[in-house]
């Protein structure tokens, strides 16, 4: 692992869920870790407080005896405390790429894609937990056993969620790589769909001539680029056609279960986590723990044991006649549409599908898919944008989306979201908190 001991490293934006895990493993491996973030408020503060971080107000930063300085991709290089640390000679590094170097450093799993990154990094982090091997998790969530984004282990291995938003990912080296799928996303950043692919055909052709590859060998596309830019040791295809390595066969039975062939034995996964996705999830994270040295066996018992992570449909609260407020992170179709299949197989309850889009530029390229996978739950509550600091007319994006959804969408404002949901369901409905906003804590605080 990365030498830090007795170094001080400052972070900007160090309240962000990737900044503080960061925060959190570099103090855990001996630095001195201070920062500063625009919203004070945010609980994860708190958290870092607690473990000796020292969070500064932004106007003012101590960079006195700084060695490094990490920002997360939601600062602007032009930002005054990063222009002073270059004047100061401090080594700058963004999230990702300082992430990247204990990745490249350490023996690593990292797990990156366009969804489903959390749920498989911590379940990878749980198994490796369970059989003794005392990982470091580094998530890009709230695991709900862990209470935390990042667990300290004493072990050789650092689990890692690799996150592509910003293509600091392209220089990370792995040991052991699960990427989920390929969706087109972070239109902010990858203007094309070319783009975002050019991105993860450099990422894969980067892997060490050793490394093991994990991928869903049903998206097409990763299936493809993966076979022509892979060069490291071992590539494993997991998916439903016949042509993978782990040809996976699903059952939905209140929970998720998964049957494969694995060196002529019948592998069957259970969990209580619900959805064709996640028995993807179990087969990924069974396969990384094989690459790690885990018989079969342990693997099987761990991933049964899992409980999941914070916003995967994470039920926050029941109401009267077992009405269910579900929080979810979906904040692209694909990831709304593979929940609401899931629920609406049960066939037990109304689904109302609360939608807080997340990004004017996401919500605009996306509005038509937007529309029709929302369409599939009973009634829909759009509620106000999170831009996350982007311009553009939001009216005019909320009026479309709820033009195209029909008659079952209407919009209520974030300030009145949580009473009307109160008032206006109590009947056993499934209420489901689609968002990576600030949704969730509105509910959550409640």
């Amino acid at each position: 692992m990365m030498k830090l001991k007795d170094n001080k490293i400052f972070m900007m934006g160090i309240g962000g869920i990737g900044v503080s895990a960061l925060a959190l493993m570099c103090k855990s491996l001996g630095a001195q870790v201070s920062g500063c973030d625009k919203k004070e408020s945010k609980p994860i503060l708190k958290t870092l407080k607690d473990k000796g971080i020292r969070i500064l107000p932004e106007n003012e930063y101590d960079l006195k005896g700084v060695d490094y300085l990490v920002y997360s991709n939601a600062v602007p290089f032009q930002h005054e405390i990063i222009q002073a640390a270059i004047k100061a000679g401090i080594s700058i590094f963004k999230r990702g790429e300082f992430l990247g170097k204990f990745i490249n450093e350490n023996k690593s799993i990292a797990v990156t894609g366009s969804h489903g990154k959390t749920t498989v990094t911590f379940l990878i982090g749980h198994i490796l937990k369970e059989c003794n091997r005392s990982p470091k998790i580094y998530g890009g969530g709230i695991g709900l056993k862990e209470e935390s984004n990042y667990i300290h282990g004493d072990g050789d291995w650092l689990v890692a969620e690799l996150d592509e938003s910003d293509r600091t990912f392209v220089g990370a080296k792995p040991t052991i790589t699960v990427i989920t799928n390929m969706d087109y996303e972070h239109i902010d950043l990858y203007k094309t769909k070319k783009e975002h692919t050019k991105a993860f055909e450099e990422f894969i052709s980067g892997m060490k001539a050793d490394s093991v590859l994990i991928i869903n060998g049903d998206d097409e596309e990763l299936l493809s680029i993966s076979k022509n830019n892979f060069k490291g040791g071992s590539l494993i295809t997991c998916g439903q056609g016949a042509h993978n390595r782990a040809k996976i066969n699903v059952i939905m039975n209140g929970g998720t279960k998964v049957e494969f062939n694995h060196n002529g034995r019948k592998i069957t996964l259970t969990s209580g986590l619900k959805g064709i996705h996640n028995a993807y999830n179990q087969t990924f994270a069974y396969f990384a723990g094989i690459s790690v040295g885990l018989k079969p066996e342990e693997l099987i018992d761990s991933i049964s044991h899992f409980k999941g992570v914070r916003r995967r449909y994470e039920i926050l609260r029941v109401l009267q006649n077992n009405t269910e407020i579900i929080s979810d992170y979906g904040h692209h179709p694909t990831e709304i549409k593979a929940v609401l299949d899931t629920v609406v197989k049960d066939g037990k309850n109304k689904i109302i599908a609360v939608f807080e889009p997340h990004k004017n530029s996401r919500l605009g390229y996306f509005m038509n898919d937007f529309a029709s996978v929302l369409q599939t739950a009973d009634k829909v509550i759009c509620t106000d944008i999170y831009t996350a600091g982007e311009g553009g007319d939001v009216g005019a994006l909320m009026k479309e989306l709820i033009e195209k959804i029909g008659n079952k969408a209407i919009y209520v404002s974030k300030n009145d979201i949580m009473n009307f949901v109160i008032d206006n369901y109590c009947k056993g409905e499934k209420v489901i908190l689609f968002s990576a906003g600030d949704l969730d804590s509105i509910f959550r605080v409640q």
